[in-house]
């Protein structure tokens, strides 16, 4: 895979299995960088383009930018509307699941109908309730499995490489909150996981053993 920068010859490779970091030093241009992939569109305005295996464009949905991991809602919306979907393709593919889950729906929806009976009074309701209304009751949440920004990075880590392994994540300035065995950690994890990823960093001194790209001060670009 690879991601190319309007304005730069050299492209940044990266894929599930190697570690990869762009720093920018410039602080205005790795805001503007950062601002993009942000707004990431697979149109002919915007100056990153990222590259599947293939050569062709990984068009927006299929891109997940994180730049504030603090505050990152791991109960997103969209990781629960996968969550849902995915539990019901595995039912509907399952007879035995799906029959027994019908039947104690069923087995509901008369005891509430023996109760409206018992009042003099027309009612209109819906029989055939989707599964993934049933799954919204629930109230499900994702609890991160420890109070740190380590923690919540092995648990996306986990949600993404399980739920969306067809995304590509692009971090933004995390490594500052890692000790460096929490970073050896969680890119080891990652390349566990076969999560497709790239780090931006505004700086990086660390001594840890990655790919890294560097546009420096004078916006010149290079692999070290």
């Amino acid at each position: 895979m690879k991601m190319k920068i309007i304005g730069f010859d050299m492209d940044i490779d990266f894929n599930d299995s190697i570690d990869t970091i762009l720093i920018i030093k410039d602080s205005k241009l790795f805001s503007k960088i950062a601002f993009e992939i942000y707004n990431y569109s697979s149109d002919d305005k915007c100056e990153i383009i990222i590259l599947d295996d293939y050569g062709e464009i990984i068009k927006n949905n299929f891109i997940e930018c994180i730049h504030d991991i603090i505050s990152y809602d791991l109960t997103s919306k969209k990781v629960l509307a996968k969550i849902y979907m995915t539990i019901k393709n595995n039912i509907a593919d399952d007879v035995d699941k799906e029959t027994v889950l019908l039947n104690d729906i069923n087995k509901i929806n008369r005891l509430f109908i023996e109760e409206l009976e018992n009042y003099n009074l027309d009612y209109s309701y819906e029989m055939n309730i989707k599964i993934e209304n049933y799954l919204k009751l629930l109230n499900l949440k994702i609890l991160s499995s420890g109070e740190s920004v380590f923690n919540k990075m092995i648990d996306l880590i986990e949600i993404y490489s399980e739920l969306f392994s067809e995304h590509v994540i692009i971090f933004i300035n995390i490594m500052s909150y890692l000790s460096d065995d929490e970073l050896e950690e969680v890119l080891k994890y990652k390349r566990y996981k076969k999560l497709k990823c790239i780090f931006i960093e505004n700086n990086f001194t660390r001594n840890v053993s990655v790919n890294k790209y560097i546009i420096d001060d004078d916006l010149y670009m290079y692999k070290v």
